[in-house]
């Protein structure tokens, strides 16, 4: 739950260092692991595909939620 309201809250300026970043920082800690884990850019890469954000490579390394919301739907018909 934690990750999901991070991608939303950071939804059109998210990039994998900073998504790495908040996994090592912010959620490894609360599974009360005591040694300091990294992750690699393909392991974060691949977890935010499983969630089905979708990299646009004309935006500058961000990733964008795959999902369309209706008022942007509406509002480009």
């Amino acid at each position: 739950m934690q990750v999901i309201e991070y991608l939303h809250a950071y939804k059109f300026k998210l990039n994998v260092a900073d998504f790495i970043k908040f996994i090592e920082d912010e959620v490894i800690p609360t599974l009360e692991i005591e040694e300091k884990i990294s992750i690699l850019c393909s392991t974060a890469r691949e977890w935010l595909h499983m969630l089905d954000w979708k990299y646009k490579d004309h935006s500058k390394n961000i990733y964008f939620d795959g999902h369309e919301r209706e008022d942007v739907v509406a509002d480009k018909q």
